[in-house]
């Protein structure tokens, strides 16, 4: 049981930096059409278009990543896909915004 509990951190292992893009492996995959799934996300360094709505102080915010992350992820991904997301998964992505910074 000890084993489930560890798997299920948000460590900084599961983030990986390649060039200008960041990977982040998800504890729990992002279900699509009961077949396939996302297991990992590939986020690329956001450019000012793509933050424009944001404020500097908003790129801390949780709320923010919903919007963000489809923006910049290479993988297709919707605003509802982060409705039932565990902290697991998005501190992890937090974290990987912050590596662009």
């Amino acid at each position: 049981m000890a084993a489930k509990k560890e798997e299920q951190k948000a460590t900084p292992d599961r983030i990986e930096k390649k060039g200008d893009k960041v990977i982040v492996i998800l504890n729990s995959p992002i279900k699509r059409d009961g077949v396939s799934s996302i297991v990992k996300i590939t986020l690329n360094e956001p450019v000012y278009k793509q933050l424009e709505q944001f404020s500097i102080s908003d790129l801390d915010q949780v709320a923010v990543l919903p919007v963000l992350i489809p923006r910049i992820a290479d993988e297709e991904l919707f605003e509802s896909d982060f409705d039932s997301m565990k902290m697991s998964d998005l501190i992890p992505l937090s974290m990987a915004l912050a590596a662009f910074m």
